[in-house]
C-alpha cells in the first residue's frame, strides 16, 4: 500500500473545513458500529472491512487531492454489507439519525450531545425487559448525559481524538463534570470518632461511591482501630468492674469514680491491671479485676467480630466493580492481632467480589504470615504488599497503584491521600507505529503522548480542584489530609494537590516484545522506557508542584479498549495482539525468571505496579512462603496471588 496516498490526501468536512487524512477515524468507525450491534465479534471482520475501506480509497483516490468525508462513509457502508448486513443496517440507520439531528441542531455541542437522548433510546436502559430498579434507570440515563455532556463541552478535542483513536484511554470522562475523584485511602479515624458504630461507618462508606468513582482504600485497618478498641474495652471492663465490686460488697471500700478516671487514661489494654494495681489491694481484688479484664476482652472480641463481619458483608455486597479494599497486618500488639484475626477468618470464610484484602508483609517473621500462606495455598486470591522501613507507610490500591512521594510534604504517608484522575498510553501503539523508526524517533514521539496525557490530567484537575467543599457531603469531612483546613465554599484544589495524577502505562510487554526480539534487548529497552518516563514526571511534578506517577495498574478496561483499537487498525498479531488485552510486563519471560530485574522495573514506576503469581493447584504452604521469602530479598514491592491468570479474567 502507498503510504504517499494517505500522506496528501485531503478530507473535506461536512462544514468545509479541510484536514488531513487520518485512517485511525475509519477503524473507530468500523469497531464503534460493531460495539453497538454485538457484544463478542470476530476482531478480524473489523480488520478487513478497514484494510478493505484504505484499499479502496489507495485504488480510486491515487490521483484525486481531496476525499469528502460522505464518500468515505459511503465506502464504508458497502464494505460492511459484504462481510456483515447487520452491522451495515445498524451503521445506515445511525448515519441517518446523525444527519437529522445535524439538521435539528445547528451548534455542533448540541447536535453532539443529542446522542446521549439516542443511546438512552436505542439502549437497554428503559427496556421493559431490563431488570433495572428505578435508582439504577435513573442512575444509568445520568450517567449516559454526563458522558456524552463531557465528550461534547468538557473534554478539549485534542485529548477526545487521542482517546477516541486508542492512543490514550481517560479513565473518569463521566466523572469529571461531577468531580469525583479516582480513588482514595480513606482516614477513618475521624469517622469513628463522630459515631462509634462500625454499621454507621459501612453506610457512609457506600455513600461515599457518589463522590469517588473508583477504589476506596481502608488503610491498615488493625492500626485504624486501635484507639476505637481501647475505648470500647474500657467501657465493657468498667461495666463488669463495676458490678462485680458491688456484688462481692467491695464498692463500699474502693472510690469507683476515681477508678472510673484512672481507666479512663488507659492507653492500652495489655497493661491495664498494672497502671490500676494502687487499687488492688487483696488478692480476693485482684482476682475480682483479672475477671473484670478477662470478661471485657471476651465481649471486645465477639462483639468486634460480629461487627466487623457485617461491615465486611456491606461492602462485600455493594456490587460495585471497583469497589472497596481494606490493608492488614501492618501491626501488632493486642488489639491489632484482634482485628487481624477476624480479617482472616473473614478471608477464609467468604468469597469475595466488590471487597478485596491487601496484607502488608515487612519481612518472613511476620506472625500472620503462615495463615496467610494457608489462604493462598487453598487458592484465594490475596495481594501482598512489601514496602518496608520509611516506606512501611506507603498503601496500595488493589489494583497495585501506590502513593508515595508527595512534592507538598515530606511525610511519605498515603492515608488521607487520593488519585485525582489518571490517563493510560497505549504503549503496544507507540511501538507498531514506530517499529521501523529509529530509537531518538521512538522516544521522540514518546514525549509527544507524555506530554499530552500531562495536559490532559491537568485539564481534569483545573476541572476538579475547581469544585468546592460543599460539593462534596462525605470526603472533606475529616477523611482527606488537611481538609480540616477547608471551608465551606471553597476550592477543594488546595486539598487535593497532596494527591497523585497517575500516567498509566498500558502493553509495556508487547511494546518491548514488538521492537526486540531479544529478551536481553527487550529488558535494555524496557529500563530505558521506564527511566524516560520517570523522569518526565518529576520534571511534570517539579514544574507543576502537583504529583505525576507513572504505573502499571491492574485494570482490563483500557487494556481491552486499546487491544481491539489495534486489532481493528493492524489485524491479529499472533503472540503480540491475539488475546482479549495486553499483558502485565510482570509476565515478560526475562522478568518471571529474574527477580532482582523485576525489582528494578518497580523502581521506576514509582506510582505502583502489580506482579501476578499465579496459584497452581495442590501447591504447598512451604512453596508459597519461599516465593514470598524471594519477592523479599529481591525488593518486588507488590504481588498479586491469583487463582487464574490476567489474560484469562
Amino acid at each position: 500500500m502507498k503510504k504517499d496516498v494517505f500522506d496528501e490526501l485531503i478530507v473535506v468536512k461536512r462544514s468545509g473545513q479541510r484536514v488531513n487524512f487520518n485512517s485511525y477515524k475509519i477503524a473507530i468507525v468500523i469497531k464503534k458500529a460493531y460495539d453497538n450491534v454485538f457484544e463478542d465479534y470476530n476482531e478480524t471482520e473489523v480488520n478487513k472491512i478497514y484494510e478493505n475501506v484504505l484499499s479502496h480509497i489507495e485504488k480510486n483516490y491515487s490521483d484525486r487531492k481531496t476525499i469528502n468525508v460522505e464518500d468515505i462513509q459511503d465506502i464504508i457502508e458497502d464494505e460492511m454489507r459484504m462481510i456483515s448486513e447487520d452491522v451495515y443496517k445498524a451503521f445506515s440507520e445511525y448515519r441517518q439519525k446523525r444527519a437529522e439531528s445535524r439538521k435539528a441542531f445547528k451548534i455542533k455541542q448540541q447536535h453532539k450531545f443529542a446522542k446521549a437522548m439516542e443511546k438512552i433510546a436505542d439502549g437497554d436502559i428503559l427496556s421493559v425487559d431490563n431488570n433495572y430498579s428505578p435508582t439504577e434507570i435513573v442512575l444509568r440515563c445520568g450517567n449516559t448525559v454526563v458522558k456524552e455532556y463531557a465528550y461534547a463541552y468538557v473534554i478539549d478535542n485534542k485529548y477526545l481524538k487521542a482517546h477516541e483513536e486508542g492512543k490514550i484511554y481517560i479513565h473518569d470522562i463521566d466523572s469529571v463534570p461531577l468531580g469525583k475523584l479516582a480513588h482514595v485511602h480513606l482516614d477513618i479515624k475521624d469517622e469513628l470518632e463522630k459515631d462509634s458504630s462500625l454499621e454507621a461507618l459501612g453506610y457512609r462508606l457506600l455513600t461515599l461511591k457518589t463522590e469517588i468513582k473508583g477504589e476506596i482504600n481502608i488503610t491498615g485497618i488493625d492500626k485504624s482501630l486501635e484507639n476505637w478498641i481501647i475505648e470500647r474495652f474500657k467501657e465493657y471492663f468498667k461495666e463488669y468492674l463495676n458490678n462485680y465490686l458491688a456484688l462481692n460488697g467491695f464498692n463500699e471500700y474502693i472510690s469507683f469514680k476515681k477508678l472510673e478516671e484512672k481507666i479512663n487514661k488507659l492507653e492500652d489494654i495489655e497493661s491495664c491491671l498494672e497502671e490500676l494495681d494502687s487499687f488492688i489491694n487483696s488478692y480476693v481484688v485482684r482476682h475480682i479485676f483479672e475477671i473484670a479484664a478477662s470478661d471485657a476482652e471476651r465481649k471486645l472480641q465477639e462483639n468486634l467480630r460480629s461487627e466487623l463481619f457485617k461491615l465486611f458483608d456491606k461492602l462485600n455486597n455493594s456490587k460495585d466493580k471497583t469497589g472497596y479494599s481494606i490493608s492488614f497486618a501492618s501491626k501488632t500488639g493486642f488489639s491489632n492481632n484482634l482485628v487481624n484475626d477476624i480479617v482472616l477468618s473473614y478471608i477464609e470464610e467468604k468469597d469475595l467480589s466488590s471487597l478485596h484484602f491487601i496484607a502488608k508483609i515487612y519481612d518472613i517473621d511476620n506472625p500472620y504470615l503462615k495463615r496467610i500462606e494457608e489462604l493462598i495455598s487453598s487458592r484465594k486470591s490475596l495481594l501482598i504488599s512489601m514496602e518496608m522501613g520509611k516506606d512501611s507507610e506507603v498503601e496500595y490500591f488493589y489494583n497495585g497503584i501506590r502513593l508515595y512521594d508527595n512534592y507538598n510534604d515530606d511525610a511519605p504517608s498515603s492515608c488521607g491521600r487520593m488519585i485525582v484522575g489518571e490517563t493510560s498510553i497505549n504503549m503496544a501503539r507507540l511501538a507498531l507505529e514506530n517499529k521501523e523508526a529509529s530509537k531518538s524517533v521512538l522516544f521522540k514521539n514518546f514525549d509527544e503522548v507524555l506530554e499530552l496525557t500531562k495536559n490532559e490530567l491537568l485539564s481534569m484537575f483545573e476541572n476538579i480542584g475547581n469544585k468546592n467543599k460543599d460539593n462534596y457531603n462525605i470526603l472533606f469531612t475529616g477523611n482527606v489530609t488537611g481538609d480540616e483546613r477547608l471551608l465551606p465554599g471553597q476550592k477543594i484544589r488546595k486539598i487535593i494537590k497532596n494527591s497523585s495524577l497517575s500516567i498509566n502505562l498500558v502493553g509495556l510487554k508487547e511494546c518491548v516484545s514488538i521492537l526486540k526480539s531479544k529478551e536481553d534487548e527487550q529488558y535494555e529497552l524496557l529500563i530505558d522506557l521506564l527511566k524516560h518516563a520517570n523522569k518526565l514526571a518529576n520534571e511534570f511534578s517539579l514544574n507543576t508542584k502537583l504529583n505525576f506517577v507513572i504505573t502499571e495498574k491492574h485494570d482490563a478496561t483500557a487494556s481491552r479498549e486499546f487491544t481491539a483499537f489495534d486489532k481493528a487498525i493492524y489485524g491479529v498479531k499472533k503472540g503480540l495482539i491475539d488475546e482479549n488485552k495486553y499483558d502485565l510486563v510482570s509476565n515478560l519471560s526475562i522478568l518471571k525468571s529474574d527477580y532482582g530485574k523485576l525489582s528494578k522495573v518497580g523502581l521506576f514506576l514509582n506510582g505502583g505496579n502489580i506482579t501476578e503469581y499465579v496459584i497452581p493447584k495442590n501447591i504447598s504452604t512451604n512453596k508459597i512462603h519461599k516465593a514470598i521469602e524471594s519477592y523479599l530479598k529481591s525488593g518486588v514491592r507488590a504481588v498479586y496471588f491469583t487463582k487464574e491468570e490476567w489474560m484469562k479474567r
